[in-house]
């Protein structure tokens, strides 16, 4: 549920409409932490414009910490 919300707020950001949402806030972090995943590279994934399924997948791959589904 986390990880939907992160990459909308995230899109927004790159799209300058973001409004009072703030990106790379503390649950966002502790949802990054958790699967060991940087922000600036998520972000570059999203800004490349990656749906859903494809930065899921991406978080997947490239994860320090890998979880079992």
């Amino acid at each position: 549920m986390l990880l939907p919300r992160l990459l909308d707020k995230c899109r927004a950001d790159l799209a300058g409409t973001v409004d009072e949402y703030h990106t790379n806030c503390l649950l966002d972090q502790e949802f990054l932490q958790f699967v060991g995943v940087d922000h600036n590279a998520l972000r570059e994934q999203i800004g490349r414009g990656n749906g859903d399924h494809a930065i899921l997948d991406w978080i997947t791959a490239n994860q320090t910490q890998p979880r079992s589904p």
